[in-house]
């Protein structure tokens, strides 16, 4: 302890006034240092070791073919909707070239606009498909996501958060995946609870992930984190239907934030001919400075820490699998890192990464059933350029073990 007084004096000397950020980088670096990774245990942090830090992974390898085989999506789609809207009949004739899947709270006009500007306007017009929560007034907010995209906006679904959709989450998480395995979502909030049960929290600002906050328990964080993924999910599922009916197929499909707010224009025409040339490659963009982009860049994904979880973009097949993480988070989850000092810090990012991982190395297993896929950090023609910020920040004061009130502050993007 008192080394550990010494360090931080000696940290809070070196960092100037006014630079918060570094400090709370520098705390928790303090307590949760990491082998091969700066000091704020972010990027460029190195991770080449990911296959022997999962618990199991080695021991479920043999299984990874036939964890593919996966017919749980329909008990996985289940709805809670209150509100739904597609446009009449002869507005949804075939496909655009893109599609863009929104996903999480309702966002704000601003971020909207600014989506429908610099990436389906940019990009000679894309369909949208929303799957988001009601912040306060369903009908409302679909006027927003309307006065956006005009008709563009292909379909919408609005649920509220309630404890009816966490148990649901709970039910389609907690599978075994095999006879023998424990029940996933119980096992990994065992196992976070018992390694991390003195978390750093609080050394962040309140508008940051839910495992931040000390009062939420292990429980709470892991079903926010896997609402999201549920959203993203039936966000995918919506425009899966639309290509169906309409016998179509789009070039690119972009995941996105409903508060995800371009910082430049994104045409996706220019990533055509790459995606085609790669159409089982994922692409997970990072929205840090560009210098952070710059580093991932030469070393991601070999050595990637976890994958960035905001936006994403690729072809039908590589999105597919990249919005399967909800369905199949209880085949792949015993590969989660629990060995590394920082595994209990962005918990959605590493999940994602360890889902890529999975997917990737089943792809490459010698026999079964299996489909393509590997992911990338970069955009498929070999750039960093696009960027991006958030609408608002959250407050998770205001989540607790109970279900999350229907508040504006309730609904963030931990549970989108």
């Amino acid at each position: 302890m008192a080394s550990l007084r010494r360090q931080r004096f000696t940290l809070v000397a070196l960092i100037p006034l006014g630079r918060a950020d570094v400090w709370e980088a520098a705390a928790r670096a303090a307590v949760n240092k990491t082998a091969d990774c700066h000091r704020d245990n972010s990027p460029p942090c190195a991770c080449s070791r990911r296959g022997e830090d999962a618990l199991f992974g080695a021991a479920l390898s043999s299984e990874l073919p036939g964890a593919l085989d996966s017919d749980l999506a329909v008990d996985a789609a289940r709805e809670f909707a209150i509100l739904r809207f597609a446009p009449t009949a002869e507005r949804t004739r075939g496909c655009a070239r893109f599609a863009i899947e929104i996903s999480g709270a309702a966002g704000g006009i601003g971020a909207l606009n600014a989506t429908a500007r610099r990436i389906s306007d940019a990009s000679g017009g894309a369909d949208i498909f929303a799957h988001v929560y009601a912040v306060r007034d369903a009908p409302a907010e679909l006027a927003v996501l309307r006065a956006a995209f005009g008709p563009a906006l292909r379909a919408v679904v609005f649920e509220r958060w309630s404890s009816a959709v966490e148990e649901h989450i709970f039910s389609v998480a907690n599978r075994a995946a095999s006879a023998s395995a424990p029940r996933a979502f119980e096992w990994l909030v065992g196992q976070l609870s018992d390694r991390f049960s003195r978390r750093r929290c609080g050394v962040r600002k309140a508008g940051m992930s839910p495992e931040h906050r000390c009062a939420i328990s292990w429980r709470t964080v892991l079903a926010h984190v896997l609402s999201m993924w549920r959203k993203v999910f039936l966000a995918s599922e919506l425009r899966a239907a639309h290509e169906r009916a309409r016998a179509c197929a789009y070039d690119v499909v972009v995941r996105t934030r409903a508060d995800a707010k371009p910082a430049r224009a994104l045409d996706l025409r220019r990533f055509v001919k790459p995606v085609r040339a790669a159409p089982s490659t994922a692409h997970a963009l990072c929205p840090m400075r560009r210098r952070y982009r710059k580093r991932r860049a030469q070393t991601w994904p070999a050595t990637a820490c976890w994958a960035d979880d905001q936006v994403g973009l690729g072809g039908r097949s590589a999105m597919r699998a990249y919005a399967r993480l909800f369905p199949e988070f209880h085949r792949f989850v015993w590969w989660y890192p629990l060995a590394r000092a920082d595994a209990w810090m962005h918990v959605s990012e590493r999940l994602l990464g360890v889902h890529f991982d999975w997917r990737a190395r089943a792809a490459g297993a010698p026999a079964g059933r299996r489909e393509p896929f590997s992911w990338e950090v970069k955009q498929p023609d070999g750039k960093i350029d696009f960027n991006w910020l958030l609408d608002r920040e959250v407050c998770y004061r205001c989540m607790s073990d109970r279900a999350i009130p229907q508040t504006r502050k309730g609904a963030g993007d931990g549970v989108g």
